[in-house]
């Protein structure tokens, strides 16, 4: 080979080493973003089962409004999922507040949202 034919494999080998490591950067990036969606998605379901809980009547196993007596069981059969782990920080009877931290993806800290839920309404946002 000519030193030519040498030059054009070592800059197209440079060239590929870079486009991959932008890739695996970008990937991971779309990662992060995607298991922080889908924690607050599942905030979103959490949040609207307590809402449910708070207005459903006592007899029917609700809280008739109040949070009162409500536990992560109630709301989901499972307080993890692949997406992360949810916890019921704050409970008090007009108010609750549902953490979930998600699944680390890579070395940067995990998606963190929070959700506070009151008879008005739902307001989730996120930590980082």
């Amino acid at each position: 080979m000519g030193q030519q034919q040498l030059l054009l494999v070592l800059i197209g080998t440079i060239v590929v080493g870079i486009a991959v490591a932008i890739g695996i950067d970008l990937f991971d990036t779309y990662l992060e973003g995607a298991n922080r969606d889908a924690v607050v998605g599942d905030l979103q379901n959490l949040s609207g089962f307590a809402l449910n809980y708070y207005h459903r009547s006592k007899y029917m196993g609700g809280g008739g409004g109040s949070f009162d007596g409500i536990k992560l069981s109630s709301l989901t059969s499972q307080p993890q999922n692949d997406n992360g782990y949810y916890l019921l920080v704050d409970i008090q009877s007009q108010q609750i507040i549902i953490y979930g931290v998600g699944r680390p993806i890579s070395a940067s800290d995990s998606a963190r949202a929070k959700s506070v839920v009151t008879k008005d309404g739902i307001a989730i946002s996120q930590m980082n």
